[in-house]
């Protein structure tokens, strides 16, 4: 179910283009495009996962019949994106032909709707991607 890029890297540091991704304190450069890197700092660290509540959203993949229930705890946003084959053509990592079979999913908080952490505040922010044959129940 998971997209994974036979071509990472796994090196310190370096974007990881396969299982569930992470994007912490800032989704891309960030809202000015100035910030580095990528994503925030949070895609290269270890973490583990936790829970807190939750909104849902479905993706339908009509090719293959399957219902894709996303279940998300404390994000105020769902993003998703394929790097089409432009965008496929500037990373290392995705071949040129990878994009169709490439979909990201991930709750956010983005935008307006980003959040601001004061010092030794948290915030709980998870997701959880379940696999069904349309039609069915989980």
């Amino acid at each position: 179910m998971l997209w994974a890029s036979q071509a990472s890297t796994f090196e310190p540091g370096a974007a990881i283009r396969r299982g569930v991704p992470i994007c912490f304190p800032w989704f891309g450069k960030g809202l000015d495009g100035q910030h580095s890197p990528s994503h925030g700092f949070a895609r290269n660290v270890p973490w583990q996962l936790v829970s807190a509540t939750a909104t849902d959203v479905e993706l339908h993949d009509p090719v293959l019949g399957r219902l894709l229930p996303v279940h998300k705890e404390g994000s105020r946003n769902t993003v998703a994106w394929n790097p089409w084959s432009d965008g496929a053509a500037t990373k290392g990592d995705v071949p040129d032909d990878g994009w169709p079979g490439f979909v990201c999913v991930e709750a956010a908080s983005v935008g307006d709707d980003c959040l601001h952490l004061t010092p030794g505040e948290t915030h709980v922010l998870a997701q959880r991607i379940s696999v069904l044959i349309e039609g069915t129940e989980p």
